[in-house]
């Protein structure tokens, strides 16, 4: 049984900052800051044109997504609470709201994953 971490669908020939970051469903300063760690090979063929190899971010690992450590900021959030403000009450709220980022982090890449799906089942990643 094998234990490799899974790789991106693979991305064929250049592309352009924007329509890079819109393949990989990330934002162009992510792609921008990619380049500048060598994570993606790019060129300027101008000026001020810049085009990524898609190629070369194909080998990135895709593993499962990690949110933010929701008990640590928690802790956080009630070490800064002055000792009279904490309550039962204040607890459910912030016991709630943590709750909900949960639930929207989730659905952020929910909604990223059915993307990449979507463009990989139409073709787009040749």
């Amino acid at each position: 049984m094998s234990t490799s971490t899974p790789v991106a669908p693979a991305l064929n020939g250049w592309a352009s900052i924007a329509d890079a970051a819109t393949a990989l469903g990330i934002s162009r300063d992510t792609v921008r800051r990619m380049i500048s760690r060598g994570e993606a090979r790019a060129e300027r063929v101008g000026p001020r044109l810049i085009r990524v190899d898609l190629s070369s971010i194909q080998r990135q690992p895709v593993g499962p997504r990690v949110g933010p450590d929701y008990e640590a900021v928690r802790e956080r959030l009630l070490a800064q609470l002055p000792v009279e403000m904490i309550d039962p009450n204040v607890l459910t709220q912030l016991d709630r709201l943590i709750n909900e980022a949960k639930r929207s982090n989730a659905h952020a890449n929910l909604r990223r994953d059915r993307a990449v799906d979507e463009r990989i089942a139409a073709g787009d990643d040749e």
